[in-house]
């Protein structure tokens, strides 16, 4: 998201990431017992990109890629750049090696 403009996003833990101090995106996690084997985990990821007007009780709470960034966001390409992202992390936890959980 930084490469769209000037984006500072901040994370507030433990899942929500603010834009403007309102929320842009939310991550939830779930992994299967760490100690059986195969270990699986499942990401679900939600972000505000177009949303222009939110219902009242969201409006100051809330908020979108849509207006708050200088560049045009290609959701496709957002994305892959997302999964990317996360593809690295998985690698600095050490899924897949149990020497790394």
């Amino acid at each position: 998201m930084r490469e769209l403009g000037d984006v500072q996003p901040k994370l507030k833990w433990p899942n929500d990431l603010l834009l403007s101090n309102r929320k842009l995106a939310g991550i939830l996690c779930e992994s299967t017992d760490m100690s059986k084997r195969p270990v699986i985990a499942v990401v679900g990821l939600g972000l505000n990109i177009g949303t222009v007007a939110f219902p009242s009780e969201l409006k100051t709470v809330a908020t979108s890629l849509t207006g708050q960034v200088t560049a045009s966001v290609d959701p496709p390409i957002l994305a892959a750049a997302w999964v990317a992202g996360l593809e690295g992390w998985t690698e600095r936890i050490g899924l897949g090696n149990r020497d790394g959980l």
